[in-house]
């Protein structure tokens, strides 16, 4: 009897649970976007290319510098990062290696 009523539960729980998932890579897509906004204001459009960062794609969707491209970076731009990252709720995200 059990068993007709699992289908039903994970029917009425499943859907609540995709849109707070969905609704969470809205919210991140949108930091690391605030995120790009700063860096360019910072270094210009294209900073990556000009200054030689690696990127790779986050969990999120988004590019993002890789941990080891970032470490070759001068300070000014470590340091504006940093800032960044915290000013678009983004410091405790995991960098992609790379």
């Amino acid at each position: 009897m059990a068993r007709p009523i699992l289908p039903l539960l994970a029917a009425l729980l499943l859907p609540p649970a995709l849109a707070a998932a969905a609704d969470s890579a809205e919210v991140m897509g949108k930091r690391y976007m605030r995120y790009e906004g700063c860096m360019v204001k910072r270094f210009g459009d294209n900073f990556y290319e000009r200054l030689g960062i690696a990127t790779a794609i986050n969990r999120w969707g988004a590019p993002e510098p890789t941990t080891n491209s970032l470490a070759l970076q001068p300070q000014a731009v470590l340091a504006a990062d940093a800032h960044c990252r915290k000013e678009s709720g983004i410091e405790k995200e995991p960098r992609p290696r790379g």
